[in-house]
């Protein structure tokens, strides 16, 4: 007899004995067929059945979107009447006469194309508020090329230089309307 011969009869012998061993153990466990078939129907039917419903998402108020006057919880601040284009009796002590820039001239920009660009910034503005440990307002002057690019943006008023830098680096990728002559504007941010 070969070795390789020697290896197929051994591996055959504990091939038959596992099996052999794994019968005997499930035919100690389920002493009869009836009981058997019992377990497997059990296990067929929980297999069947639809997984359970996942939990609903939990619901989180929106209070940062809603306009102050509608709801006493959230702060009456510059920066909500702006984006909220001055509605509400808690902004009238922010809005300002209109200028030559927030006027219905289709050349320039107006209040809701400056609005429009900032709020799609403004989660990378929040981010530098969540960063700084310092808190206040952060005060932007904005140049915007008739292209829609941010020709300058430069710190006006900030609580912190660092905060003020970052501010800055976040308005400079906001991309405004295309207009004929672009605009200026002074925008405010509070942490």
């Amino acid at each position: 007899m070969t070795r390789a011969d020697t290896r197929l009869v051994v591996a055959i012998v504990l091939t038959s004995v596992v099996t052999s061993t794994a019968v005997v153990a499930v035919s100690r466990t389920l002493s009869n067929t009836d009981e058997l078939e019992t377990r497997l129907a059990g296990i067929e039917q929980r297999l069947a059945e639809p997984p359970p419903a996942p939990p609903p998402p939990p619901v989180v108020p929106q209070i940062a979107d809603e306009h102050p006057s509608n709801n006493p919880l959230a702060v009456c601040d510059e920066v909500t009447c702006v984006l909220n284009n001055y509605e509400g009796a808690c902004c009238a002590p922010f809005k300002k006469t209109p200028t030559l820039l927030e006027s219905d001239d289709p050349d320039t920009l107006d209040r809701a194309q400056i609005s429009a660009a900032v709020a799609r910034v403004k989660p990378l503005v929040m981010i530098c508020g969540e960063r700084s440990e310092v808190h206040g307002k952060v005060k932007l002057k904005v140049k915007v090329g008739p292209d829609g690019r941010v020709l300058s943006a430069t710190v006006a008023e900030t609580p912190d230089e660092a905060l003020g830098r970052c501010v800055q680096h976040a308005m400079t990728r906001a991309r405004f309307a295309m207009t004929r002559t672009g605009g200026s504007f002074s925008y405010p941010f509070v942490f």
